[in-house]
């Protein structure tokens, strides 16, 4: 791709793009409490900020949420990206933003297996709660989208994937992007 900013698209499903920010560019970027710092750099995942860097330093309404589902599961794997004037964004819609996530390669797997359980407890309490009596074909599939940005043990080698589409296509998303990091590392077409 000559355009940094430039995405490949793979059908429906998931977009590809050159990752621009590496951990250490975030933390200088958003200047994080310091007391956060070593946890990032020590965990498999760190949840940034969508917006970063062309828009202002944003998570999802519900980030919390996910962070404590996340955190349940794989411990002190996980971090966030947190500053003292962070802002959260809620933008209306039967969308679940998950937001944007760095992703060491080895963790991948088990990363999206949480998304794809998270969005599905998310979507059948969406379906349970709706407030309307419509009959449910003629409701309208909650869609999810999610960032990951990917980057392999010895920080080299990153790309960024991302997914916006409807709930039920999100586990085909996860095997897309596992398939795609692995094809990536592959051929060595990454930072």
């Amino acid at each position: 791709m000559n355009n940094p900013f430039e995405r490949e698209h793979y059908g429906e499903v998931v977009s590809i793009e050159d990752n621009l920010l590496s951990l250490e560019q975030y933390i200088e970027l958003l200047q994080p409490k310091a007391e956060l710092i070593p946890a990032m750099n020590a965990a498999s995942v760190v949840f940034v900020p969508a917006g970063i860097p062309h828009n202002p330093a944003a998570f999802p309404v519900g980030i919390l949420d996910f962070y404590q589902y996340c955190k349940k599961e794989m411990g002190d794997d996980i971090a966030y990206c947190s500053t003292l004037n962070m802002q959260t964004i809620e933008l209306c819609s039967s969308q679940l933003r998950l937001g944007k996530f760095l992703v060491k390669d080895v963790a991948l797997p088990i990363f999206l297996g949480l998304i794809v359980n998270y969005t599905s407890y998310k979507m059948q309490n969406h379906m349970e709660s709706e407030p309307t009596k419509i009959e449910a074909q003629y409701l309208e599939e909650p869609s999810v989208s999610f960032t990951v940005t990917v980057v392999d043990s010895a920080d080299v080698q990153s790309k960024t994937y991302s997914y916006e589409g409807p709930m039920s296509g999100i586990q085909e998303a996860g095997k897309t992007i596992e398939k795609l990091w692995q094809d990536e590392k592959r051929k060595g077409n990454t930072k």
